[in-house]
């Protein structure tokens, strides 16, 4: 019983991981999207930034990557 809820849990927090990933690769690559931001802290000064991509890929790519990968090995 532990060990299915367990799962379930962590599927949830993949999902979850690739969906924000998602939509932060979308905001990176759609120049007129604004990224949404809750009002904590400046969103779009971290999206424009220089480190939110390596070369002209989004960080957040890395993160889709991963959690694709934590989905394969649930």
């Amino acid at each position: 019983m532990l060990a299915s809820t367990r799962q379930r849990a962590l599927t949830l927090l993949i999902l979850l991981g690739l969906g924000v990933s998602t939509y932060l690769i979308y905001v990176a690559l759609d120049a007129s999207a604004e990224p949404y931001c809750s009002g904590i802290g400046d969103c779009h000064a971290v999206q424009s930034s220089r480190y939110a991509k390596i070369g002209s890929v989004p960080v957040a790519a890395f993160g889709l990557l991963m959690y694709l990968g934590l989905l394969a090995l649930l």
